[in-house]
């Protein structure tokens, strides 16, 4: 696996090689487990399944470990995630997962008019019942007047529900999720 990777560290400065190869093959291990989940949600939800790491192309995944549990001889020093503590937040996921079944992201492989064509037939949180469309507006302009700036005005383009309902309804959930969370 340190093939994939090139070893960039300065021999000088104290870095241990064999301790950076490690932490690659654990981040590389912690990704796959991430693709992984995403791979059953994508399944579970029927969207289209995401694409192969770039770093599993060409071996066999039946190999690979996917446990993400690294050997607890070789890394007894350090803790790669920290352990779940009482005072941990959770995030509402199952509030975000029910409101994203209406539909999978904008693929760059399916053609412009089949994207279109599928964002008006209204596969979005407020004709789905979801949200209605006083709530959403009101999620909308709490998010434009409070939060959009934090994040570098990345929806400058999308102002209107109408635009976002039409172009990007899954950014309309996002955003009225972010909102929602966001009320005080």
């Amino acid at each position: 696996m340190s093939s994939e990777l090139p070893c960039k560290c300065d021999p000088e400065s104290g870095a241990n090689p064999d301790t950076l190869t490690r932490n690659v093959e654990l981040v590389q291990s912690d990704l796959r487990n991430l693709h992984d989940t995403v791979d059953i949600i994508c399944q579970h939800l029927d969207l289209s399944r995401p694409k192969t790491l770039v770093v599993d192309r060409g071996k066999d995944r039946e190999n690979i470990p996917v446990s993400g549990e690294p050997d607890r001889e070789e890394s007894e020093g350090c803790e790669v995630s920290p352990p779940d503590s009482p005072s941990a937040v959770h995030a509402p996921i199952d509030t975000f997962l029910d409101i994203a079944k209406f539909g999978s992201p904008k693929s760059v492989e399916s053609p412009p008019g089949r994207r279109a064509s599928r964002a008006t037939h209204g596969d979005d949180l407020i004709t789905k019942g979801i949200v209605s469309l006083a709530v959403a507006e009101q999620l909308l302009h709490r998010y434009f007047s409070r939060l959009d700036h934090y994040l570098y005005g990345i929806c400058s383009e999308h102002h209107d529900l109408h635009q976002l309902r039409t172009t990007s309804p899954i950014l309309l959930a996002a955003i009225c999720t972010v909102s929602a969370l966001h009320d005080p």
